[in-house]
C-alpha cells in the first residue's frame, strides 16, 4: 500500500532581513543601512568621516527612523559648506585636487568652472536640484559649445557634487539622477594616406617648414606634441629621446611629461632624417637656436600644434590628398611602417604604446589592396607543388563536370513512375 506524505505549512516562511524593507536598486555609497543582528535587535549603521556610527533599536521601523536621523545630523562645519554657492564650491573642489592633475587638465577645469558658474554659480550647494542640472545641459547647447566641451563641463560639475555627497555635505547626489549628455563623440572612419599620397604631400611641402615636420612624423611615428616639444639636446648619438610634450595652457606653451610611463623612450633615427635635421640646424638663426627648440616659428618661438593643424589643412588641399588630422598622420606613419614588415614589438615600443594591442588600432595595413591580394595564395604555393588532383581550365571543367541539376530531375521522374 502506497502512503503519500504531505506537509502543510501553517505559518508563512519569514522574509530575510536583507530583503525586508529594502528597495530593488542598490543604495548609494555612504547612505547607510539597517540590519538585524543574530540577537534579534535591529541596528542602523552609517559611515561618517572614515568611521562607522551604529545605533540599535527593537524594531526595523525604529532602526530606519534612527538611520534617517543619523543621515541628517551633520557637524556645523558641513552645514556651513552646504550653504556655499556653487561657484565657491566648484573653486574649492578644483583647488583640493589641483596637485594630482596635469597642468593641461587644471586649465580645462578652470575653463569648465567658468562656463558653469554663469549658469548655476549663484545656487547654494544644498539647493541644487536635478532640474537645475538639466537646465545647465540645455543652456550649454544653446550657447553653441561643442559636444566635447559639453561633456567635459558636465563631468566636472558631476564630480564636484559627488565629492560633496561623499564628504557628507549633501544627503543625496542630484547629479546621480540626471543622464549625462549623449552624442559627445563624433564617430567617423580614420583617414590615412597611402604611400603615393604621402609622397604627393611631401612634394607639395618642399621648400616650407612643413617638409621637415612631415618627414619626421612619417619616420618617427611619435605623438604630435612629443615631436613639437623636441629640443636639440634630445638628439644624441643618432637617437631621439622623448622626454616631454609641448601643450598650450591658456595662451602660453608649457612642458608636460609624456602621456604615459611608456611614452618616455628613445630610438634610433634613419640616416636621411639625421641629414635633414643637420641641414635644418645649420639654416637656423642665432635667435631661433637660443630657444633650443628644433621646430620654431620665424621669431624662434615654439611651433604649436594649432599652427601645424592649420598648415596641414592647406597642404592637403594643395597636394590634392585626403584631409587628415595630426593624430591621423600618426596612424599613417604606423601603417606605412607595418607594411615594410618590421617587428611588431619594436614598433610598439617606438610609438610609445603600452602594448601591441594598442599598436594594432593604429595599423591600417589590412586596408591596403596590394597586401589583400597577397592573401590569394595558389594551392601550388601552399602545398609546395604537390597537388592531389589535376587542375582544370574553365573550358575543361564545363565539359567534364556533369549536370547535377539534370541528373536530379531524372531521378525524380523515375521515382514518380515507380510509385505509380
Amino acid at each position: 500500500m502506497l502512503h503519500i506524505v504531505t506537509t502543510i505549512r501553517t505559518k508563512p516562511r519569514p522574509i530575510s532581513p536583507k530583503r525586508q524593507g529594502t528597495a530593488k536598486t542598490r543604495a548609494p555609497r555612504g547612505d547607510g543601512g539597517v540590519i538585524q543582528l543574530p540577537s534579534g535587535v535591529w541596528q542602523a549603521r552609517i559611515r561618517r568621516y572614515g568611521r562607522d556610527q551604529k545605533r540599535t533599536a527593537a524594531t526595523q521601523t525604529e532602526a530606519l527612523a534612527l538611520l534617517e536621523t543619523m543621515r541628517r545630523n551633520k557637524p556645523a562645519t558641513t552645514d556651513a559648506l552646504a550653504r556655499m554657492k556653487m561657484a565657491d564650491w566648484m573653486e574649492r573642489y578644483r583647488n583640493e585636487q589641483a596637485h594630482t592633475l596635469r597642468l593641461k587638465t587644471r586649465v580645462n577645469q578652470i575653463e569648465n568652472a567658468a562656463r558653469c558658474t554663469k549658469i548655476i554659480g549663484r545656487i547654494p550647494l544644498n539647493a541644487v536640484t536635478p532640474s537645475d542640472l538639466r537646465d545647465l545641459q540645455a543652456k550649454l547647447i544653446e550657447q553653441g559649445y561643442a559636444p566635447s566641451v559639453q561633456r567635459q563641463a558636465w563631468q566636472f560639475v558631476a564630480a564636484s557634487l559627488r565629492r560633496a555627497f561623499e564628504d557628507d555635505i549633501l544627503s543625496s547626489n542630484p547629479a546621480a539622477k540626471v543622464r549625462p549628455p549623449r552624442g559627445a563623440k563624433t564617430l567617423r572612419d580614420r583617414v590615412t594616406w597611402s604611400a603615393d599620397q604621402a609622397r604627393s604631400a611631401l612634394e607639395s611641402a618642399q621648400g616650407s617648414p612643413m617638409y621637415l615636420l612631415l618627414c619626421c612624423f612619417l619616420s618617427t611615428r611619435v605623438r604630435p606634441n612629443e615631436l613639437l616639444g623636441l629640443m636639440w639636446g634630445d638628439l644624441q648619438d643618432g637617437k631621439m629621446f622623448i622626454r616631454r610634450t609641448l601643450v598650450k595652457a591658456g595662451k602660453n606653451p608649457v612642458h608636460n611629461p609624456p602621456k604615459t610611463p611608456s611614452g618616455a623612450r628613445d630610438f634610433y633615427l634613419a640616416p636621411d632624417i639625421l641629414g635633414l635635421l643637420e641641414q635644418h640646424r645649420s639654416r637656423l638663426s642665432k635667435q631661433a637656436l637660443s630657444h633650443d627648440f628644433v621646430f620654431t616659428g620665424r621669431t624662434g618661438t615654439p611651433f604649436m600644434l594649432s599652427n601645424f593643424r592649420a598648415k596641414l589643412v592647406k597642404l592637403c588641399k594643395k597636394a590634392g590628398v585626403p584631409r587628415l588630422s595630426a593624430h591621423e598622420l600618426r596612424h599613417t606613419a604606423t601603417t606605412l611602417a607595418a607594411l615594410t614588415g618590421v617587428n611588431r614589438y619594436h614598433l610598439s615600443r617606438q610609438t610609445g604604446h603600452a602594448g601591441q594591442n594598442i599598436t594594432d588600432l593604429y595599423d591600417h595595413s589590412f586596408l591596403d589592396e596590394t597586401e589583400r591580394h597577397k592573401l590569394a595564395i595558389p594551392l601550388e604555393t601552399l602545398l609546395k607543388n604537390h597537388i592531389p588532383y589535376t587542375s582544370l581550365t574553365a573550358t575543361q571543367s564545363s565539359q567534364k563536370v556533369p549536370n547535377i541539376e539534370a541528373q536530379d530531375t531524372a531521378k525524380l521522374c523515375c521515382l514518380s513512375c515507380s510509385r505509380r
